[in-house]
Formats: C-alpha cells, sequence, structure tokens
C-alpha cells in the first residue's frame, strides 16, 4: 500500500527484486534464530541483567514503579507485551528493538514456490475429479506441468 492507504500493484520483476532483498536481510536474523532463539526469562530481564542496569534506573527512564518494570518483564516473558511499550523499554536501556518474521525452514522463494506447487497439485486433483473431457485435458495439461518443474521426463 501507499502512503494514502491504496493498493498499489508491483511487476513480477519487482515482487522478485524485493523478495530476493529481504531474503538476504532475513539472513542475519536466521543465524539469531537458529542461535538464541527466545529467552525463556525474556529478552528485557535478560538484557537488563547483561549491561547491569537495575531496576530503579530502568524505572527513572520510564517514568515508572519498579513494579510496573517487572510487570513489563513479565509480560513480555508471557508474550501480552506491545510492540511499542517493548520499543520503549528497549530505549529506555540504550537498546534499539529488531522485529522480524522468519521463515521456520528456507527461504521466501522457497515458501512460495511450494504454494504454486500445493496450488497446482490441487487444480489437478480437481480437474481429475472432472467428468468433462475438459477437465480430463486440463489434468494431464496440470500434471505435465508439475513433472516439468519437477524435471521429470516424460
Amino acid at each position: 500500500m501507499n502512503r494514502d492507504g491504496r493498493r498499489v500493484r508491483i511487476s513480477g520483476d519487482e515482487r522478485e527484486t524485493k523478495r530476493r532483498e529481504l531474503d538476504e536481510t532475513l539472513t542475519a536474523f536466521r543465524v539469531v534464530q537458529r542461535n538464541c532463539g527466545s529467552r525463556p526469562e525474556g529478552w528485557l530481564r535478560a538484557m537488563r541483567h547483561a549491561i547491569g542496569l537495575p531496576l530503579t534506573e530502568i524505572a527513572r527512564r520510564l517514568q515508572v514503579t519498579k513494579r510496573n518494570v517487572v510487570g513489563l518483564e513479565q509480560s513480555e516473558q508471557a508474550g501480552r507485551i506491545l510492540l511499542d511499550t517493548l520499543e520503549r523499554t528497549a530505549e529506555a536501556m540504550d537498546c534499539v528493538l529488531v522485529y522480524a518474521l522468519v521463515p521456520r525452514e528456507g527461504t521466501l522463494e522457497e515458501i512460495r514456490l511450494q504454494r504454486e506447487e500445493e496450488e497446482e497439485r490441487k487444480r489437478a486433483a480437481a480437474a481429475a475429479r472432472s467428468k468433462t473431457p475438459e477437465g480430463r485435458k486440463a489434468a494431464a495439461a496440470a500434471m505435465r506441468a508439475t513433472l516439468v518443474k519437477a524435471r521429470i521426463k516424460f
């Protein structure tokens, strides 16, 4: 969407370029996720302890009580903290919140291809169930396309 909230169509080439750039950016996040994952005690508490910042100092910077800071750490640990609250708390600790969605496995391109293949299989299965000659032809064409993508010669 653009700044006016309107949908903007992008070409296939632009989409491919953006996907490739995003995959490159996500490489660093994959490494972090693999090595660190989530912190059982929560990132706020882990970072506060790592940098030696007392509860009273964070509370002062956020202009809240120590009890509120403990509540923030607990809500983050429970997965209930709001992103803007997490960001403000990170800033109070002289940190930056880094937020990303990372594929569990593979790249964005691999996920896209898997989705396309699954959709193709569904179309082929639906066409194969068809009783009409056109449906059977479509099923055969879909199967050929699937085999070509899988690089199986027939």
